[in-house]
């Protein structure tokens, strides 16, 4: 799978790194295209042969949520590809391996500066997720379900700053119903 591609499904859920990075076949049903996040990537130091399945952040990172239809096209054809390599349970693996960290950040740069893009951080997709989610007007509850925060403050916190004319649509959703 290109790792342009890779980096879209972030982009396109919202997860964090690890949890990415601990999806499991077992965990997705690309018929429903809906997929069930129950680990996040736990390290004993920053190697690749110290990572291991851990518990999510909070129990509500424990979720699950759905894809869109391009992002379910793309993990058809990388479980495709995988079958051909052999039996693997991580989705995000060419070999069964968690993917190295280090090395996906070496990766998002080149993509970065491939196509002349601003420097950002992998995490940053998922910022990018949340932010894309309120542009669309979606209620803010289901955003943090949806990226998996404890609380709605959180969520709130993170990104009430793009909601700066919020104040204004109110005003004029009262203007439209003023009685006199």
């Amino acid at each position: 799978m290109n790792w342009v591609r890779k980096f879209r499904f972030v982009f396109f859920t919202g997860l964090r790194f690890g949890e990415s990075a601990t999806l499991l076949w077992r965990n997705m049903n690309l018929e429903d295209g809906k997929i069930k996040v129950e680990y996040t990537l736990g390290n004993v130091a920053k190697h690749k042969s110290k990572q291991y399945f851990s518990s999510p952040k909070t129990r509500s990172s424990e979720r699950e949520l759905y894809l869109d239809s391009k992002t379910l096209k793309l993990l058809r054809i990388w479980k495709e590809y995988q079958s051909k390599v052999g039996n693997i349970d991580l989705v995000f693996s060419h070999d069964g391996t968690f993917l190295d960290q280090g090395w996906m950040w070496k990766k998002f740069r080149t993509i970065q500066q491939k196509f002349e893009l601003p420097l950002i951080s992998i995490h940053d997709l998922r910022h990018s997720h949340a932010s894309l989610l309120v542009y669309l007007g979606e209620n803010l509850k289901m955003i943090q379900e949806r990226l998996g925060h404890a609380n709605i403050e959180m969520t709130l916190g993170t990104y009430s700053h793009l909601y700066p004319d919020e104040d204004v649509e109110v005003v004029k959703r009262l203007d439209q119903i003023y009685l006199e």
